[in-house]
Order: C-alpha cells, then structure tokens, then sequence
C-alpha cells in the first residue's frame, strides 16, 4: 500500500484542535490528490471524518501506551511503514512519535504545533515527544506568535523559516451541534428551566480543579442569578459541596447536568460563560466558544493561551477567585445578547484568514506538495 500522504491525528475525541486538523488535512489532501487520516484511538473524531469525506483508520498498536518515545516512534514507524506515505502530516506536538518515524523511512514531514509552553512541558514530562522534534521535520507550522515563542524556549531547536497560520479553529461542527438534541442525567433529578432571569454556565467534571467550589460560592452569593454547571458530577464534588454547607439539591438557583452526551445547545442558552477552572487542558476548546457569540470571563492563570482569545471574552488576572466573579457579573451590562454577539463577536472561522492558503502555497513553493 502506498499512500501519498498520511495525517495524523493524537487521539479520536471531537476536540477543537483535532477538528482544526482533520480540515486543515483535508485542505491539503484536496491539493494532493489523495490522503488517509490516522486517528490515536476511538471516537467521535471518526464519524466527523466520514461526513466530510475523509478516508480514516483508528491506530490499535500498543506501543503507543508505552511511557518510552523509542518505543511509540517504533509503534509509528511500523504503521507508516506498511503504508509508505510520501508525506506525513502532524496535527500537533503530541503527534512527534510520527514525525521521528516519517523521517527516518524518508517521508516529507510537516509539524503543525498549537500547544503553548505549558503544554509543551507536559508533554516533554509524560514522553509523548523529544526535544529535538522540530530538527525531523521538514517543515514546522506554527500557529501564532505565541506559539512560536514558547517552541524556542521549550524544545531549543526551531528552524528559523517556520510557517506562522494563525490561529486556525473550525467552527462548523460547533454550529451543528448546537442545533442537534442533547440528553442530559440532571444531577439530583433538577432540569433547569429557560427562564428570564440571567444564566451563567460552566463546563466540564464537576471537580476542585474545575473550581466547582468557586462557582457554587458565586452562585451562593448572586441569588438573583441561575448557575448552570455542565458536566458529569463527582464525588469531588460532595464533597466540595459539604464543605461549603450546602447540598445540591437545595441552593434554589445551582442545577447541574450530570453526565451529557452534547453540551453546545445549553451553553449556547446562557448570558455568561465563566471559566473556574485552575488548569485547562484543551484551551482551543473554550476559544471555540467565540463561535457561538459566547460572553466570557476567565482568568489569565487558568491557560497560557488567553492571549489569543477574540474581543467576546474578559481576561480578569491571576487565578480564578469567586470574589472577583461576583463583583464583574454585578457590575456587567446585560445589554441584548443578539446585539451584543453583533458588535462583539468575531468568530473563529479559519475560512476567512487565509491561513490555510498561506499554508499550502509555502509547502508547494518548498516543494513538499
């Protein structure tokens, strides 16, 4: 089997960036003329692929749970190596294992990195790439300034020609999703109902890192609001919820999803999207919600990638605090939200910057394509 040009992507959950990269590979696949998606592992990531038109295959070699790099570049190389793709196409740092191996069997390899210097490090700790990944690969996309600046101070060597795409987000599974159902368990049996008082959510395990502590201590203090918390409930969260004395079933204004298999619609509903969390994994997943007209506050010391987030959102400093979330959404100008997503909004369409063009006329002039 000989495939001209392989992408790959970490694993199969519909994450922003994963979605960012199975369109950025079609893009390219267009322009090649042929392509197989490699998924890490099951999940949504494979029916999103088949309704675009994308031919894909989930990887099962068990290398890949190895803690060692040798090894998961072992495990790539002997995937790639039935293969035998001209060109291999990275989504992202936690792909580096393909990268290796691409090189070593004398595929073209482009490196597209989004992860910031946090996420950088943890992947460096946990395995999942080496220092000098950027030196195999022939080129090294980059998506933004910051971006940039973090690869040269976490992995060293970076090629002084990499190719800067912006910030390249797709927001048309989001769109849909929102207008499809969703099912929800509703924690303590309490639905929320739309309302015209004003609603702030959150998303995500209901957990401390999550900062569930701060949001039911703000949903506490604004009686006058309803706080709706999406996501599954944990016995974290009990606990949280006994130290602060109260049980959920009883603060009239707090509901809780439980477990829910589509969280667009009910976040798409609210006035306010507050991020509590301490730590976020995925951050391109909360830019995303630019797409939906989302006003949102978070804090500069939950992710290092708040400097690339559009005017819908409210960058308080330091780490979330409930005190300082009370005192914005008291002092917030409820103005019409369909106005307000007018003026505000600048959604994240990669359609409309040129990224993807710029990407693929660099790889033709350097005859990669």
């Amino acid at each position: 089997m000989n495939e001209k040009l392989v992408g790959v992507i970490h694993d199969g959950s519909a994450s922003a960036l994963n979605r960012a990269g199975l369109e950025i590979f079609r893009f390219i696949a267009n322009a090649r003329g042929a392509g197989l998606a490699l998924f890490g592992s099951e999940g949504p990531m494979g029916r999103i692929a088949e309704t675009r038109g994308v031919p894909y295959r989930v990887v099962r070699n068990s290398g890949f749970a190895s803690g060692s790099f040798r090894d998961k570049v072992n495990a790539a190389r002997g995937e790639l190596g039935r293969l035998r793709p001209e060109m291999v196409y990275a989504t992202s740092v936690a792909c580096s294992p393909w990268v290796v191996a691409g090189k070593q069997l004398g595929a073209k390899v482009v490196l597209h990195v989004h992860e910031l210097r946090r996420e950088l490090m943890a992947l460096l700790h946990s395995g999942a790439t080496c220092i000098d990944v950027c030196a195999a690969a022939d080129v090294v996309a980059v998506s933004g300034d910051a971006v940039a600046s973090d690869l040269q101070r976490c992995l060293g060597f970076v090629p002084d020609d990499i190719i800067d795409v912006g910030v390249l987000l797709d927001d048309v599974e989001i769109l849909r999703r929102v207008q499809q159902k969703f099912s929800a368990r509703w924690h303590s049996g309490r639905q929320y109902a739309q309302s015209d008082r004003k609603l702030v959510v959150m998303w995500g395990a209901a957990c401390h890192r999550n900062g569930i502590d701060i949001f039911v201590e703000t949903a506490r203090q604004m009686p006058a609001h309803d706080f709706l918390w999406i996501g599954a409930w944990t016995d974290e969260a009990n606990r949280t919820a006994l130290e602060k004395g109260f049980m959920s079933d009883n603060l009239d204004n707090f509901y809780c999803t439980g477990e829910v298999d589509n969280p667009y619609p009910l976040i798409a509903m609210c006035d306010l999207f507050v991020l509590t969390a301490c730590e976020v994994d995925y951050p391109a997943d909360l830019v995303e919600l630019a797409a939906l007209g989302i006003r949102t506050v978070c804090f500069s010391g939950s992710f290092d990638s708040w400097v690339l987030l559009p005017r819908a959102f409210y960058v308080l400093h330091g780490f979330p605090r409930a005190d300082r979330l009370v005192k914005v959404i008291s002092s917030m100008t409820w103005d019409d939200r369909k106005t307000w997503r007018q003026e505000h909004l600048r959604p994240p369409d990669f359609r409309d910057r040129g990224g993807l063009a710029h990407l693929l006329g660099e790889l033709k002039r350097r005859r990669i394509l």
